[in-house]
């Protein structure tokens, strides 16, 4: 049989038969459903606004970790920024320059003396078949 606690002492599950989550049996009713929600609700708020460990907090407040976690899931549902989970992203058109106008003049000197110079309007492409020709 469960014995409902107030904060720093939560709630104690003993019992034969019992059933329901954390102190919380099936056949309580409605409101006190609800309430046992909004105090649960209100400690995972608290941790939240903490900067302290999850583990470090349940232990501080005599919660199993399993409570906590379970707790802490239904608060995320109710409290997520946007029911799929995910934020919008806007695509703008894209802020880089073309290739060729972000590179300047390139030079090739030859063994034999020989100097090339190109404008950044030829093909990356053409300057290494340049390259290759040696």
């Amino acid at each position: 049989m469960p014995v409902l606690c107030k904060p720093s002492v939560w709630y104690i599950f003993h019992g034969i038969g019992g059933s329901g989550i954390f102190g919380v049996k099936d056949s309580m009713d409605q409101t006190a459903k609800e309430e046992h929600r909004r105090d649960m609700f209100s400690l995972i708020r608290n941790y939240e606004e903490s900067n302290i460990s999850a583990r470090e907090f349940y232990l501080q407040h005599n919660l199993p970790e399993h409570i906590f976690y379970y707790w802490r899931r239904k608060y995320k549902e109710v409290h997520s920024p946007t029911e799929q989970g995910f934020l919008p992203v806007e695509i703008g058109p894209p802020v880089l320059s073309p290739l060729n106008e972000l590179r300047g003049s390139v030079q090739i000197q030859y063994p034999n003396g020989v100097q090339v110079t190109l404008d950044n309007s030829v093909s990356i492409s053409r300057i290494k078949a340049l390259i290759n020709a040696i």
